[in-house]
């Protein structure tokens, strides 16, 4: 099941949706990540975003940002996929 952003983006199951730089919407590959203010990185959850070293920092120590992939795009007219 996907992970709805707006009415018009959506993400894949156990990732988050996170805006970019141009409002868009894009889909980090963890489940509620955190976003990153630079609008391109995530980090997961129970971490935090250290963009000068673009690492994300937390209990277990540092690990490197990810970069967050485009949203589903949703049409008008299009079909759900329920029945």
């Amino acid at each position: 099941m996907d992970v709805p952003c707006n009415s018009t983006a959506s993400c894949p199951d156990g990732t988050t949706c996170c805006k970019t730089k141009s409002g868009d919407w894009a889909c980090c590959p963890f489940p509620e990540a955190v976003c990153c203010d630079d609008h391109e990185h995530c980090c997961p959850k129970g971490t935090t975003c250290d963009l000068q070293k673009d690492t994300c920092d937390g209990g277990n120590g540092h690990i490197p940002m990810l970069v967050k992939i485009p949203a589903n795009k949703k049409y008008e007219g299009a079909h759900s996929g329920k029945l």
